[in-house]
Parts: structure tokens; C-alpha cells; sequence
């Protein structure tokens, strides 16, 4: 495997710390992990952030680091999110069900607001993720879990969707994305993850399921 790293961030005053991964989270590289999230919670820093743009793997050892130290970590009025997941972590951690333990969001920004909280300096900010932090505003408005929500923004979303699977049934999640934000389509920028969520409430999660939807309206 590869080799692994880890850069610990603080932001917020020193009130949110990010775990910076890179590499391949597996047997030999989760107690390293644990080892820095065990001395961040002996410093008491519970509100915690792992960044996992740089991480193409992670194995059940890596996940168990995750969800085992959550406990303390709550119970002591924090929480450990996750943030920037490749699409093939992203699946890892649906298929798992960790999404029903842990939060994922798709920019740092995003992980500060879930801890009531957000960057004063926005020097401090690097340009990819002011750039991320920019494209997922519009999801605010744009979008929504689920096409019944009742909101006007959120239907109009659901409904382009639909009419991008129903042209192109064999598309997946990035290029339904990627379709999304184009010309024909209003330029709507939404993150990975909403447009996960999105599928999900509109019963297309599954490529079967958008396959079968695009060519009976065919």
C-alpha cells in the first residue's frame, strides 16, 4: 500500500481541528490514525474534521478507527464528521451504512457550520476549497433531498435530473452532475453528495433503477 500521512489543521479559534489524510487507510496505517485522534481527544479536542480528499481507500479496519472512538468523542459534546470522500470512498461508506453513524459533508466550510462555527479569515482559506465552498451555495436553493419537498427550487432540480436520466439512462452520479452544470441544463452546481441524496428520494439510486426509468420513457 501507499505510503500514509496525516497534517492536523486548526481552525475556529482552535475550536475545530481537521485531520488531513492522505493515502490508503488499511490495517497497517488505521492505528496510526488512531494514534493521532487518541492524542487530539487527551488534548480535549473533540470537535473534529477528517479531511479525506487525498484518501482513495479505506478498509473495515479504517472505518472501525472512526466509528470506535465516536462515543467518548460525543459524549464529551463533539463530533467527527467526514468531508471531500472520492465517489469511491463515498460508495464504501453508503454500502456500509456508515452514513447513518457518521456525517459527511462536501467542503471544510460546510463541517464548521455543522459545529456552529466558521472561518473568520478567509486568508487562511485555500483556493480549492473556496472554489468547493463556492460551487455547493447554490445547493442551498437548488436542491433538495427528495422531489416531493415542496419547494419550487427543489422540484425544478429534481425534474432536470430526471430529464438527464431519461436522456441518458446509462449515466452514474458524477455524470448526472457534470450534465447537470451545463448550459442546457441552468448551470446548477450541486455536490456530490446532494446529488446522492437527491437519487435517493427520487428512487434512482441505483443504476438498475435509472436504466429501467430512462428507457421505458423512451
Amino acid at each position: 500500500m501507499a505510503d500514509f500521512e496525516v497534517k492536523i489543521d486548526t481552525l475556529a479559534g482552535g475550536e475545530v481541528h481537521v485531520i488531513n489524510a492522505r493515502g490508503y487507510i488499511d490495517t497497517v496505517t488505521a492505528p496510526e490514525l488512531e494514534k493521532y485522534l487518541q492524542e487530539l481527544m487527551r488534548k480535549k479536542a473533540y470537535k473534529l474534521v477528517v479531511n479525506l480528499k487525498n484518501v482513495s481507500y479505506i478498509s473495515s479496519a479504517g472505518w472501525g478507527i472512526f466509528v470506535s472512538e465516536l462515543r467518548d468523542i460525543r459524549e464529551n459534546g463533539g463530533d467527527l464528521v467526514l468531508v471531500e470522500m472520492s465517489p469511491d470512498v463515498y460508495d464504501v461508506y453508503e454500502l456500509m451504512e456508515f452514513s447513518s453513524i457518521l456525517k459527511s459533508f462536501d467542503t471544510i466550510d460546510e463541517s464548521l457550520r455543522n459545529f456552529g462555527v466558521t472561518r473568520k479569515d478567509p486568508s487562511q482559506i485555500p483556493d480549492d476549497q473556496k472554489q468547493a465552498a463556492a460551487a455547493s451555495e447554490p445547493e442551498k436553493t437548488a436542491s433538495a433531498p427528495s422531489a416531493g419537498s415542496g419547494d419550487m427550487a427543489s422540484a425544478d432540480v429534481n425534474t432536470r435530473i430526471l430529464d438527464i436520466i431519461n436522456s441518458n439512462p446509462y449515466f452514474d452520479e458524477k455524470q448526472i452532475r457534470a450534465e447537470l452544470n451545463t448550459p442546457r441544463y441552468g448551470n446548477y452546481k450541486v455536490g456530490f453528495f446532494e446529488i446522492k441524496k437527491i437519487l435517493k428520494g427520487l428512487g434512482m439510486d441505483d443504476s438498475r433503477k435509472r436504466f429501467e426509468y430512462g428507457t421505458k420513457s423512451q
